[in-house]
């Protein structure tokens, strides 16, 4: 597969996954702050609006990629496709997803007419930090199961009902609800998760390489 093949390839599931955390976004809006009247306008909206992008974007990014190791990968390696390209064509796929949720997220403040740069930042930072740590997890639990069949599919099982557990657990710790509804724009102006973002940048890169490290001597069977 020629690398404009590769980018075409990618690229469309990339918008494909961006699309669906997207559709997740405004169902979850819908179910929990259609209701909220006093929330519909302005910082409160947008808001509610960037929690639930990347609460669906989390597990957009972890679903997408446990299924291209299960189908996606074994597909393109079937198809005279290298590992090291399948492999790292899924990675590239993924950070061009998180840029597109980026940019999205952007987009929904200025649709609100708040485009101070701390914002962006805030923005930017947040779902770089969520979505490559999803990522990095999703294609380290994917090459496990691939790499070891029923035995890593029960390990990547148990590693995320974990993860899982511990998600509901902070979210009954918060009452039960987590939104950004009520924070002040200047309050959330105080953020800034860059440090995290270039953390799980690098868990990112490192779960990529073990990914192919894992994967590169495999058989697979479509």
């Amino acid at each position: 597969m020629r690398l404009g093949r590769h980018v075409k390839y990618w690229g469309r599931n990339a918008f494909v996954w961006t699309g669906i955390s997207l559709a997740c976004m405004l169902g979850f809006w819908l179910l929990n702050e259609l209701g909220n009247a006093q929330y519909m306008q302005g910082v409160g909206l947008g808001a509610s609006f960037l929690v639930y992008l990347a609460i669906a974007g989390l597990f957009v990014s972890m679903i997408s990629i446990l299924s291209a190791f299960q189908t996606e990968i074994p597909l393109l390696i079937s198809m005279n496709v290298t590992r090291k390209a399948a492999v790292w064509g899924l990675a590239a796929g993924h950070a061009a997803t998180v840029l597109l949720h980026i940019l999205l997220g952007i987009l929904i403040w200025c649709i609100f007419g708040i485009w101070e740069m701390e914002i962006i930042i805030f923005i930017s930072s947040l779902l770089a930090s969520v979505l490559l740590g999803s990522g990095g997890f999703g294609m380290l639990f994917g090459a496990i199961a691939l790499r070891w069949g029923k035995i890593g599919s029960i390990i990547m099982a148990v590693a995320i009902l974990v993860m899982t557990v511990s998600i509901a657990v902070f979210i009954a710790m918060q009452g039960g609800s987590i939104s950004l509804q009520h924070i002040s724009l200047e309050a959330m102006m105080e953020h800034n998760f860059w440090p995290l973002a270039l953390v799980m940048a690098a868990f990112y890169l490192f779960t990529g390489a073990a990914a192919f490290m894992l994967t590169r001597k495999i058989e697979v069977r479509v």
